[in-house]
């Protein structure tokens, strides 16, 4: 089945989502993240990327909101998957983002002049396209809800090197970038941020039984030639112009335990790995 609209969705009233309901981190859902105050420019594709992913997100849970119930109940199942989305890719040239269900794609377009500002917080309703079948929305469980939102929280603030929302998403004991705990990862993240930026441009794989999200990221040196040009020349593994892999591992909470990122496993696309990939994911620099 083909099926092609070109007009805005009619589901929910795209006012925002309801402050009654903001307790971030438990179930069943929380407030949206800021898009402001981003420590790397606003300008940079990378972070427009990021701005347009949370958007998309931000737009599909308030539209299930308005959906009829869920015939799914407790844990996440492979049956439910069906009707979830499962990629997502983000197109900057048209401000579209691709959302992948088994058997089709909806394409979210956001046009709307509001989508231009950072601090964007209310839902804006994309102009929907879809090719194949797209199946008809419905609730998510609060598991559903919560893991998807925590991924694209997070993978929004490591983009935009967030160190306040990296810091409020993580778990106390979590592993991510070769450290534990959130002081340490951010930091390490804050000053990995001097030299680099991210871009989005690739698929982002939604994995609900594990709760895993999984994306590929590029790696651009903020000055060619410049102190990451030096840290390469120095070490063959430091990370330079090119493509990585994070599997993102979220806690979905139950009640008010909160949900939190527990581990982000790292590969670079090279034959030699940084030191901190080889302590991630091995725990000996050595391996």
């Amino acid at each position: 089945l083909f099926c092609l609209t070109s007009t805005p969705t009619s589901e929910g009233s795209g006012a925002g989502l309801s402050h009654a309901n903001t307790h971030r981190r438990t179930l069943p859902r929380s407030a949206p993240p800021t898009l402001g105050l981003h420590p790397v420019r606003s300008d940079m594709s990378g972070v427009r990327e990021a701005d347009l992913f949370i958007l998309a997100v931000r737009f599909l849970l308030h539209r299930a909101d308005h959906a009829a119930p869920s015939p799914v109940s407790g844990r996440l199942e492979m049956r439910a998957a069906s009707s979830l989305p499962l990629t997502f890719r983000v197109d900057l040239s048209t401000r579209a983002v691709f959302v992948g269900y088994v058997t089709g794609v909806e394409a979210l377009t956001f046009n709307d002049s509001r989508s231009n500002t950072e601090a964007a917080a209310e839902v804006i309703k994309p102009t929907v396209e879809c090719l194949g079948t797209v199946p008809r929305t419905r609730a998510w469980t609060d598991e559903e809800r919560v893991f998807v939102q925590t991924a694209a929280e997070w993978i929004h603030a490591d983009v935009t090197f967030n160190a306040s929302e990296q810091t409020r998403l993580l778990d106390g004991d979590a592993r991510c970038f070769g450290e534990v705990g959130p002081a340490d990862i951010v930091a390490a993240n804050m000053a990995l941020s001097k030299s680099i930026t991210f871009g989005m441009t690739h698929p982002i794989v939604l994995d609900y039984p594990n709760r895993m999200a999984t994306w590929d990221f590029d790696v651009i040196p903020r000055a060619e030639g410049g102190a990451l040009g030096a840290a390469a020349a120095a070490d063959p593994g430091v990370e330079q112009r090119g493509r990585g892999t994070d599997v993102v591992h979220v806690r979905v909470g139950h009640g008010e335990v909160a949900a939190s990122i527990v581990r982000v496993d790292t590969l670079r696309h090279q034959a030699t790995q940084p030191t901190w990939v080889r302590t991630q994911i091995c725990r000996d620099e050595t391996a």
